[in-house]
């Protein structure tokens, strides 16, 4: 092996792609670094929204209706409360009464959920009592139905709107409705939009 300058050819070509791999790695890095910044306010808005939706999803679709065609579901501008099922890893526990609820804080109008046990003899464990932060950095957050009488929900009031008013004046919405009537004898079908 021929040496130059204290170093054989093999150890000069294993250093030489050595530094061109660090090189490849750290130009991903900073090209996703640099991607990450661009992207604009209405892409995260946007994501954010969607992260939410999923949850949403879930939680308005499991509200129940209540007894004698009293609703437990009560929308106002900044909140959103019922009864919903325990999901399973609860185990059964009972039904829980569910609060969404607008907060303001530093970073602009947040949607955190908060669960109770509807009966007094059940004890949950204090994650589950814990509040969550489901959606957040927005604007203003608003819950809104087409037949509105700001007490309680109806079937025939239509669906549950949550609009998201981002800072740049842009609103995403989404709509929602229980899959329960609030009478209890039917079934929403999100395909017929019907009771069956």
């Amino acid at each position: 092996m021929i040496r130059h300058n204290g170093f054989t050819l093999v150890e000069l070509l294993a250093a030489m792609a050595a530094g061109s791999l660090l090189l490849v790695g750290l130009g991903a890095a900073t090209a996703s670094l640099t991607r990450e910044a661009r992207q604009t306010v209405v892409e995260k808005d946007g994501a954010k929204v969607a992260n939410a939706a999923a949850v949403l999803e879930k939680l308005i679709g499991s509200l129940q209706p209540g007894q004698a065609n009293v609703s437990t579901i009560h929308i106002q501008e900044s909140s959103l409360t019922g009864d919903i099922d325990p999901p399973a890893a609860l185990g059964p526990v009972g039904p829980l009464h569910m609060a969404l609820k607008v907060q303001d804080e530093r970073d602009g109008a947040v949607l955190m959920l908060t669960f109770t046990p509807v009966e007094y003899d059940v004890t949950l464990p204090p994650a589950v009592l814990a509040p969550i932060k489901v959606a957040g950095g927005f604007q203003s957050i608003r819950f809104d139905t087409p037949g509105q009488a700001k007490t309680a929900y109806r079937s025939a009031d239509g669906p549950i709107t949550i609009a998201f008013a981002a800072r740049n004046d842009e609103t995403r919405i989404l709509a929602f409705r229980p899959k329960v009537t609030t009478g209890g004898d039917c079934r929403f079908d999100p395909i017929s939009l019907a009771c069956r």
